[in-house]
């Protein structure tokens, strides 16, 4: 008769063997790698403390740059002054904090404010700087872009450059958002109107009027309109009379 084979008992192994083993390999590993773990642990701890550090950096700039724009505007609209400060000094004092707040933390309302300062100092040509660079930087900030490209048709029409500012201002009219549309179509007919362009002027004056019925330039525009074609008809009228 056969004998009946005997199933093998496996030892349980207990956690602290486990543990100890574990131990073994890890230390077994540490002594024939002893360098390579060395620098892969200063590795990692540079890495978190740069992190750290980049974080805490960058609350700090953000911080600082915040305070720095607080007392820019306030300088900028003349808000909370104890004393009075002459414009000039005043407008110079707020874009040394505005740029200064740039520089520690980027933005596209930092950089539109230093254009408009800048605009106010009458310094034209860093104001055309700074807005090329707002327009190359931050083209996708649909609400700032249009008071970029309007800051900008108003230092082109200082420079009496109003065939340039015309295609300024219908960079504004082409933006998806509606924002500045009926100023910039009000703007482009009366600048048509000074170079005598009138009937171009007039398009834009229509135009205005049929998009824009509820704006406060769709009256002005509408009264042009009317006056053009009431000048027209007299215009004719009198062509008649003399042909007569």
């Amino acid at each position: 008769m056969p004998k009946p084979i005997k199933k093998k008992v496996r030892k349980k192994t207990l956690p602290e063997e486990e543990v100890l083993n574990l131990y073994e390999i890890c230390m077994d590993y540490y002594e024939r790698n002893r360098r390579f773990v060395h620098i892969t642990a200063i590795s990692i701890l540079v890495v978190i403390l740069l992190i750290i550090g980049g974080i805490f950096y960058y609350k700090n700039s953000k911080k600082q740059a915040l305070l720095l724009e607080y007392e820019g505007y306030k300088l900028y609209h003349s808000l909370y002054q104890t004393e009075s400060i002459p414009e000039e000094k005043r407008f110079k004092e707020a874009l040394q904090k505005f740029e200064a707040a740039y520089k520690k933390s980027p933005s596209a309302r930092l950089l539109l404010y230093i254009a408009n300062t800048q605009y106010s100092l009458k310094q034209y040509d860093d104001t055309m700087r700074t807005l090329q660079k707002f327009i190359k930087k931050y083209s996708d900030n649909k609400e700032l872009l249009p008071l970029a490209y309007y800051k900008m048709a108003l230092v082109q029409m200082k420079n009496g450059k109003n065939t340039e500012a015309i295609e300024t201002l219908k960079k504004i009219y082409q933006t998806r958002e509606a924002y500045l549309k009926d100023l910039a179509l009000y703007e482009i007919g009366r600048l048509l109107e000074v170079e005598g362009k009138t009937e171009e002027a007039k398009e834009y004056y229509t135009k205005l009027v049929k998009e824009f019925p509820e704006s406060p330039y769709s009256k002005v525009a509408e009264a042009k309109v009317k006056l053009k074609e009431e000048k027209r008809e007299t215009k004719k009228e009198t062509t008649q009379e003399e042909g007569k």
